[in-house]
């Protein structure tokens, strides 16, 4: 690829990051909140966990603690129990692998975000990717409590 192709290739690829890199960061924070079992520690963490499962955001707080084994639905007896093992076998070596795939990844959308803004001589449009990429979601989420 030479000359404009390349410009167009590079210039999608920036405006697609910045667009959705808030909705990675949400992801990125709240999938890490789950994986260290805090993402009910906060009213705001448990809103947003919402997001990230039920892709909905509640208007009001929860109605409590969830319990730490969720079980699935019609597994009775010895499956339950199986399916209780599996949870408890997540370990704390891939937790911390997990905690830093997510340092990693804040770390690597950021960087990706200041170069947006660094590489580019007007950044009007790439502030309007990053408003856009917040707005947008916000706005859908929103439009579901809608009557």
């Amino acid at each position: 690829m030479r000359g404009k192709m390349l410009l167009l290739v590079r210039r999608t690829h920036l405006y697609l990051s910045v667009f959705f890199a808030p909705l990675l960061l949400l992801f990125v924070i709240t999938g890490w909140a789950q994986t260290m079992d805090f993402d009910h520690s906060t009213v705001l963490m448990e809103r947003l966990s919402k997001v990230h499962m039920k892709q909905y955001f509640p208007t009001e707080a929860g109605s409590g603690r969830k319990p730490i084994f969720r079980t699935t639905p019609g597994l009775q007896g010895a499956d339950q129990k199986e399916n209780k093992s599996a949870v408890k076998r997540i370990t704390r070596p891939f937790k911390f692998l997990v905690a830093a795939m997510c340092v990693a990844l804040i770390v690597s959308i950021s960087l990706g975000l200041i170069l947006a803004f660094t590489v580019v001589r007007n950044r009007i449009p790439v502030w309007i990717a990053l408003i856009l990429g917040i707005a947008t979601p916000v706005l859908l989420l929103a439009l579901a409590h809608m009557k």
